[in-house]
């Protein structure tokens, strides 16, 4: 399927160890980590099959950073107009609960995104929410052993959810992911 336009497409990790994150992620995911580029910074791909994934690159201290964007949002509504209106996304209700309010942005009846409202405790007071990425894997339990195994940190058990089942971790620098199975 063709993503729409402002659709979720590429992802990028500033690592404090570049080479843990040559080891962690093509042992994780299967990917291959291409060769980093002098006139980028020392950028580099992951590759998935020979096709990319994902860039990397060594963080560089002394230069000011730059949060980005995340997924929770204490404005709900607003958020959800405002992806609707601004891209032209269809949007699905999947729960409106008070518990656990979730819209899933749908083209051509796939869904690729989504937006939750922030419980308390998500958000700080007046925080800005934040876009979270999930990398599917086959076996959400055996990734979060391998995560383990390859020097990482399971920061939320796997737990089931409608979206299958849920887990975050940590890369061994302390980057954090999200795996969904």
């Amino acid at each position: 399927m063709k993503r729409p336009i402002g659709a979720p497409c590429w992802i990028d990790l500033l690592t404090s160890d570049e080479g843990r994150a040559r080891e962690f992620y093509p042992g994780l995911f299967g990917w291959t980590a291409g060769e980093g580029s002098a006139e980028f910074g020392g950028y580099f791909m992951f590759l998935r099959d020979g096709v990319p994934v994902a860039g990397a690159m060594q963080k560089v201290t002394g230069v000011p950073v730059m949060e980005g964007p995340d997924q929770l949002t204490s404005d709900y509504a607003g958020s959800v107009a405002f992806y609707e209106q601004v891209f032209g996304w269809q949007t699905r209700v999947a729960s409106d609960t008070p518990e656990f309010r979730d819209t899933v942005l749908t083209a051509g009846g796939e869904d690729f995104a989504g937006i939750v409202a922030a419980q308390d405790g998500d958000l700080a007071a007046g925080a800005a929410g934040r876009w979270e990425v999930f990398f599917r894997v086959a076996d959400t339990d055996a990734a979060l052993a391998r995560v383990v195994e390859l020097g990482g940190t399971v920061l939320r058990a796997a737990a089931d959810t409608p979206f299958g089942r849920l887990a975050e971790a940590a890369d061994p620098t302390g980057a954090r992911l999200r795996l969904a199975g």
